[in-house]
């Protein structure tokens, strides 16, 4: 016979996945309007994931980085006006990384192959501390179970 855990562990897991649904769904509200909120920076800018009401951008070009600071406020603010003003606090931009391993030839992450975009993505994240899918085990995750599993729930 299996082990029994409290009723009050169940409630609490369920609890937090109604957190990730509604997290997952302010993420799909700002990706549908992303391109008329973000305006040109929206081809070099991605939106990545909600943690504690922060919510965190890509991009892998390092001006955004030096701009962001000045364009971050107005940001926010176009935001904040789609989902609401207490939903989302703080943006924060990371510059991820997607230069070719040294020896392969290529300039620059575009001529990549997107096998290798993502395999050069899974060993930054990899690196930034995340870990793989709970579920999947597929998918890079800061938070035990990825997008795509959390969307099949």
């Amino acid at each position: 016979m299996g082990e029994f855990s409290p009723l009050s562990h169940a409630l609490g897991s369920i609890k937090g996945m109604g957190k990730v649904s509604a997290e997952r769904s302010v993420v799909d509200k700002i990706l549908r309007s992303w391109e008329l909120v973000a305006g040109g920076l929206s081809v070099d800018v991605s939106v990545s994931y909600i943690r504690s009401s922060v919510l965190f951008l890509e991009t892998s070009n390092p001006m955004w980085q030096m701009e962001f600071g000045f364009i971050k406020p107005m940001l926010l603010e176009r935001i904040q006006k789609i989902v609401g003003s207490k939903t989302i606090s703080d943006i924060r931009l990371a510059l991820i990384d997607t230069t070719p391993p040294s020896g392969s030839g290529k300039s620059g992450g575009l001529d990549l192959p997107l096998e290798s975009v993502i395999q050069l993505a899974n060993r930054q994240r990899a690196g930034a501390g995340m870990a793989l899918c709970n579920r999947c085990g597929d998918v890079y995750t800061e938070d035990g179970i990825c997008v795509f599993c959390r969307c099949q729930v």
